[in-house]
This record gives C-alpha cells, sequence and structure tokens, in this order.
C-alpha cells in the first residue's frame, strides 16, 4: 500500500513536469522571456551605486596570426599603408572589426576593416576636403559632401540626414558639422548609418560605414513603434528605482543587436530621489527585445 502512494506522488509530480513543459511551449521549442537589458553608463550618478546587467564597452583583443599584418586600401583616391594593431568586438550592435593603424601617411590614424575586407570607419585626420565658405549653411556643406564623395558612398541609399553644429571657433564660422544618414522601421531609426564630420576649413573626418557588416532587420514589423514598448521600459525602470522613481522620458531609440537579436537601444532621462532626501538626474541606457 505504502508503495503505491509513492509511486501515486511520483506520477503526479511528473505529469505536473509534464503540463508545465507543454504549457511553455510551441511547435517543440520551450520559450524564454527575453528580458530588458540595462546597459552600464559612465554618466551614472555616484550616489547610485549598482550593478547593470551588460557593459556597453568594445572588446579589445589580439588575432595573434595577424600580428605583423601589412596590408594597403584606397579610399577617394589615396592609398593608406596599414599595419594590424588589434580586433574589436562592439557588444551592441554585434560588429566584429579589425583595427589597423597607419603607417608611412601624413595622415596618422586609423582604419577599422570588417572581415570581408570592406571598409567600416576611417579615422584618420581627413579623408579629403571640400571647398566651402566657413560661414556656410548646413544644408550648403551636406550637398556638398554628398557630392564629393558620390564614389564612394551610396548617399541615395538613406533616407534621412541629422545634423549637429559645434560652438564657432574664434574664426567665426561654423565651426565644425556632425552628419548622420540613416533610415527607419517605423518610427524608430537603425544603427545602420553613415556618419561623418566637416570641419569649417572643408575637411572631411571621422567617417563611419556603420551600415556596413550589420545584421538585417528584414523581419521587424514597418509598424514598429517606440509606443509599444512602454510597459517595458516602465516595469524595468521600476526594477532599478523602485519607489525613488519620480518621472522620465524617453531621450532617443535606435535599432540594433545584441546576441545576435534585435533591440531597441533607448537612452532615458530619469529623475529620482535617492534615499530620499535628494533629487537626481541621469541618462538610462536600456536595451528592449523586440519579440
Amino acid at each position: 500500500m505504502k508503495k503505491n502512494i509513492v509511486l501515486m506522488r511520483k506520477a503526479f509530480i511528473y505529469f505536473t513536469v509534464f503540463l508545465l513543459l507543454i504549457t511553455s511551449c510551441s511547435c517543440g521549442v520551450v520559450k524564454t522571456r527575453v528580458l530588458v537589458l540595462e546597459v552600464g553608463n559612465s554618466r551614472y550618478s555616484d550616489e547610485l551605486k549598482r550593478t547593470y546587467d551588460i557593459e556597453s564597452k568594445p572588446i579589445v583583443s589580439i588575432n595573434n596570426q595577424k600580428i605583423g599584418d601589412i596590408k594597403s586600401v584606397i579610399f577617394n583616391n589615396k592609398e593608406y599603408s596599414l599595419e594590424y594593431k588589434d580586433t574589436i568586438t562592439y557588444v551592441i550592435g554585434g560588429v566584429c572589426v579589425d583595427e589597423y593603424v597607419t603607417i608611412c601617411n601624413d595622415d596618422q590614424g586609423k582604419v577599422l576593416i570588417l572581415p570581408d575586407g570592406e571598409i567600416y570607419a576611417m579615422l584618420v585626420p581627413s579623408v579629403g576636403q571640400i571647398e566651402i565658405e566657413s560661414t556656410a549653411d548646413a544644408l550648403t556643406v551636406r550637398q556638398t559632401v554628398e557630392e564629393y564623395l558620390k564614389e564612394e558612398l551610396d548617399f541615395s541609399s538613406f533616407k534621412y540626414c541629422d545634423v549637429t553644429c559645434s560652438l564657432p571657433d574664434i574664426s567665426d564660422g561654423f565651426g565644425l558639422y556632425s552628419f548622420v544618414w540613416y533610415n527607419k522601421i517605423g518610427d524608430i531609426g537603425t544603427d545602420q548609418t553613415l556618419n561623418l564630420c566637416v570641419k569649417q576649413d572643408g575637411k572631411i573626418s571621422a567617417l563611419w560605414m556603420k551600415y556596413r557588416g550589420q545584421n538585417s532587420f528584414a523581419d521587424i514589423s514597418d509598424s514598429i513603434s517606440i509606443d509599444d514598448f512602454t510597459n517595458k521600459i516602465r516595469d524595468k525602470l521600476n526594477d532599478i528605482y523602485g519607489d525613488e522613481l519620480i518621472e522620465y522620458s524617453i531621450i532617443s531609440t535606435v535599432l540594433t543587436h545584441y546576441d545576435g537579436k534585435p533591440y531597441i537601444d533607448s537612452t532615458i532621462d530619469v529623475n529620482y530621489s535617492h534615499k530620499r532626501t535628494e533629487d537626481f538626474s541621469e541618462a538610462c541606457r536600456l536595451l528592449i527585445p523586440i519579440e
């Protein structure tokens, strides 16, 4: 009798486990909840001591087989001789590049190269110089740059272009224009961008071709909106700040990849009361999964 009771208890346990499995499965695959992740941010207030979910810093490593590797690349009709330095993995974005430093060139700097050999970034003092007035407006500079680099870069593949301007320098020019060309899915921009800067003397620098070597966003709906994720954002902020959270507002959003999956990289302005004695404000960075 006692043996039968033991067997019945075991059978009940096995049956319960079975029910849990089949209710969490679809087509034989167990579904796991993908969590909103807090990204480490150097701008966090010193008053708030906490750990975060992931580190935003790129991972730098050395490929021993590439040590001493010398190669050359040509951009805008100029040849750059390069020597391998290290390999950089951008955890957020999912891009891996080899960093090469320039040698035997007037323009000392570095070039980031993707595994397929394409250039990902030209981080040299200048990749060219356009003829502009030092007081030219942003639209004029943008149009001049697009015409100047049209043989190297396909600006027509981007629908949007944003620009920020530095404070004018002592020569009363525009100082520096920073341009970013990009596309959107729904109302959220992607991280597949083209970035560059133009100084008031016409020199072009800080060229990033981030649209190369990226993961695809093909499976994301064209109707995606950050409004669809407000509950996830609120819940995560409540987990982080608890009852010290006062208010928050979304500063920026961009579609990216992390660990091979699509996420929304969102920066949020948060106001909170630490230990209920003083109000603080900081930028909280979250990775929001797209499921």
